[in-house]
């Protein structure tokens, strides 16, 4: 296989991987909210045991989402590495041919 047709797969395996991971962020942001409404309904009501195993949850929640941006960052350092290479190759095919 041509290294240009290499740096594509993975340039597509790549992008596909970040959109998974940013879906699941979105995800896990409507989570928290959901969390927040209960939360705040809970501290509304006085309920405090409530409140605190809400609060552990969306503690927990955040935590994920915080690796998931992380991921995602990486992620897309890889794909503007790999487009990056994929253009220095296809100029050099163009020279050599």
């Amino acid at each position: 296989m041509e290294r240009s047709a290499i740096l594509q797969e993975k340039l597509s395996e790549n992008e596909q991987r970040f959109h998974r991971a940013y879906e699941q962020i979105v995800l896990l942001d409507n989570k928290l909210k959901d969390l927040q409404v209960r939360y705040n309904r809970a501290k509304r009501d006085g309920n405090r045991s409530f409140c605190y195993t809400i609060r552990l949850k969306m503690s927990g929640v955040q935590v994920v989402r915080n690796v998931y941006r992380q991921y995602i960052q990486h992620k897309a350092d890889t794909i503007v590495e790999l487009r990056h290479e994929i253009s220095i190759a296809e100029d050099l095919t163009d020279i050599i041919h």
